[in-house]
């Protein structure tokens, strides 16, 4: 078909789509697209196929603005305008549970305690790659993210250092890494598991930063802002600990270290890293929205901008053909 065509469209919302994911798996019963309005407090499933509507339904906390699958697609992660998050049952649309939130009493009339939420709407949410670690981030417009046991609801960490609000996040391919977005015009790294420290602060946009995605490779780091740019990252590691004066970088990150020996047990043995700008993309708007290519091979990235654009992009280094 033609390169750049529309396929189709889904109209139905009644209000502004705040969140949509494809579904990891299609099968029979289940849609492809599921999609959810904060404003008309709706989900809605999709057949990517045939453009005909599953199914249309609420929860409780209905007021959506962020939702992730999976990697199975069983379950969904829903943010919300509230500050609360969720986690229900693809299939079914069954809640399984409320994040942060203890049922107390036996029988009869049961009360729900809130333990932890987020005290600003959770607008972007991620889960580990692996289904087997229980684990998935929100992050909000409160300057925080959090991680959370998603078999127990608990909240595992709550990640400060951000000096403004928290609008995207997302995990490493290995899962060992997260990286948050924030309009205070960087872009964060932090281990996924304790301490949870954040190991890199990268820098570049002259704007808030909308949003982040990781390609699927596993290689690259995308960032979107209000400067209109998409940026490319890259991590690179380094010989060996920087001199004493080294000039601090415009476009990256500081020299740093995970903790990691490279094979003695001296301080100077550490591995060293820094985040490196690779690409940068100009756009006539601000860029709001960054999705990674699924492709193994080729390094692609989809973004929107702030005037309904939709940019493909795939990024050429030198020696690319």
């Amino acid at each position: 078909g033609k390169r750049g065509a529309e396929l189709m469209s889904f109209p139905g919302h009644s209000e502004r789509i705040s969140a949509c994911r494809f579904s990891p798996v299609v099968t029979e019963g289940l849609a492809g697209v599921l999609t959810a309005s904060v404003y008309d407090g709706t989900y809605r499933l999709w057949n990517n196929l045939t453009g005909t509507e599953q199914a249309e339904f609420r929860h409780s906390s209905n007021y959506t603005c962020s939702v992730a699958f999976t990697q199975s697609g069983q379950r969904v992660l829903s943010g919300s305008f509230d500050g609360s998050a969720i986690v229900w049952n693809y299939a079914t649309k069954k809640l399984i549970l409320k994040l942060g939130v203890e049922m107390d009493g036996q029988e009869g009339w049961k009360v729900e305690r809130i333990r932890d939420r987020h005290e600003d709407a959770v607008v972007c949410c991620e889960w580990h790659p692996s289904d087997e670690a229980e684990r998935a981030i929100t992050a909000s417009l409160d300057g925080t993210v959090r991680v959370w046991n998603t078999k127990w609801g608990n909240c595992v960490a709550t990640l400060k250092g951000h000096s403004g609000a928290v609008n995207g996040c997302c995990y490493s391919k290995d899962g060992n890494k997260m990286y948050t977005a924030s309009s205070d015009g960087t872009v964060r790294e932090w281990m996924s598991d304790a301490p949870f420290k954040c190991v890199s602060i990268i820098i570049g946009h002259y704007g808030a930063v909308h949003n982040v995605a990781i390609a699927t490779s596993g290689k690259h780091l995308f960032s979107v802002a209000e400067d209109c740019t998409l940026r490319a990252w890259l991590k690179v590691k380094l010989e060996g600990p920087p001199a004493p004066n080294t000039p601090v970088s415009r476009a990256g990150s500081r020299p740093f270290t995970t903790g990691v020996r490279a094979s003695a047990s001296s301080e100077t043995d550490m591995e060293w890293y820094q985040w490196q700008q690779v690409a940068i993309f100009a756009s006539p708007f601000p860029l709001r929205c960054v999705g990674g290519s699924t492709g193994e091979e080729d390094e692609e990235v989809a973004c929107g901008a702030a005037n309904g654009a939709v940019f493909l992009l795939r990024l050429m280094l030198p020696g690319d053909t």
